[in-house]
């Protein structure tokens, strides 16, 4: 069946969870098989994902759909796709009930991944899509928390840059100006730093040359929280 709900929930060891509909048919042979099959489609199981989840394994034999072949198991008695960019073999370790569905995790205890596709993942919001373009939007986003006896711990992300190359951070006081700190840091910072006197209500001013800047409220006085 197609599981559109299918969630990497552990990594040592990996583990996955599967949310389920309690009527449908894989449901109820998973929970009597303890195990199942699990295939992470690239864009080109395309066709073969929209099928089995319109028709269900009570009905038609799934195992004989044109163009699709099935993997011995190696560990489970349950076979997996040829294709995709991650198959794993599972063992069931925990089923939780909801309201009409059951989130079914599973513990792989076999995997295959295929790095030439894992470029290329199915998506599946309604439509299917491919992954598209990486979202950069060279943005700072920041915060600022006192931490007593006039320092300021200042933490902050640059979206979208390149998280191996080192940039020029600076910090200054918006009110004046005044330079307080410098670091070469990657696409995070993360620094104490000492706040001189100033005017209530004044703010800091992170800044790297690919970004644009943030602005973040000093915080009153300069204490936790």
């Amino acid at each position: 069946m197609a599981a559109e709900w299918t969630y990497l929930v552990a990594l040592r060891p990996l583990h996955f969870a599967i949310g389920l509909q309690l009527t449908n048919y894989s449901t109820q042979l998973i929970r009597d098989r303890g195990e199942f099959g699990l295939t992470l489609c690239d864009t080109s199981l395309a066709p073969v994902v929209d099928f089995v989840g319109h028709f269900s394994g009570a009905d038609t034999d799934k195992s004989r759909i044109c163009g699709v072949e099935l993997r011995e198991p190696v560990v489970t008695t349950t076979p997996t796709l040829v294709g995709g960019y991650l198959n794993a073999e599972c063992r069931v370790v925990s089923v939780v009930e909801l309201p009409e569905y059951a989130l079914i995790i599973g513990e792989a205890v076999w995997t295959r991944k295929d790095k030439a596709a894992d470029h290329d993942p199915l998506i599946r919001h309604g439509g299917m899509y491919s992954l598209g373009q990486e979202i950069r939007r060279m943005i700072i986003t920041a915060s600022a928390t006192g931490l007593g006896d006039g320092r300021v711990r200042v933490c902050a992300t640059a979206q979208g840059a390149d998280r191996d190359r080192t940039e020029p951070w600076t910090i200054t006081l918006g009110s004046t100006g005044r330079l307080l700190h410098t670091a070469k840091a990657s696409n995070l910072l993360d620094t104490t730093i000492e706040v001189p006197a100033h005017v209530p209500g004044d703010r800091l001013v992170i800044e790297r040359p690919d970004c644009r800047s943030a602005d973040v409220p000093l915080p009153e006085p300069f204490r936790h929280p």
